[in-house]
């Protein structure tokens, strides 16, 4: 299993136009967002927003093993 990309939305967009550009800022004040796809994929980002990524654990299997 491939590890996620882990971009940030504002970090992106800071690292690409630079720190409160019109761009930056735009996005800067949203809540955050973080792309989820394979790291190392080809084309844009896909932004997931950061209160709808969670966890989950699979139950322990009775036998312990």
């Amino acid at each position: 299993m491939a590890a996620h990309c882990w971009a940030g939305k504002s970090d992106y967009y800071e690292a690409l136009y630079g720190f409160m550009s019109p761009e930056h800022a735009a996005v800067y004040f949203e809540d955050g967002s973080t792309c989820l796809l394979d790291d190392g994929h080809d084309g844009p980002h896909e932004w997931t927003p950061d209160n709808a990524i969670g966890i989950t654990f699979a139950e322990e299997p009775a036998d312990g093993k």
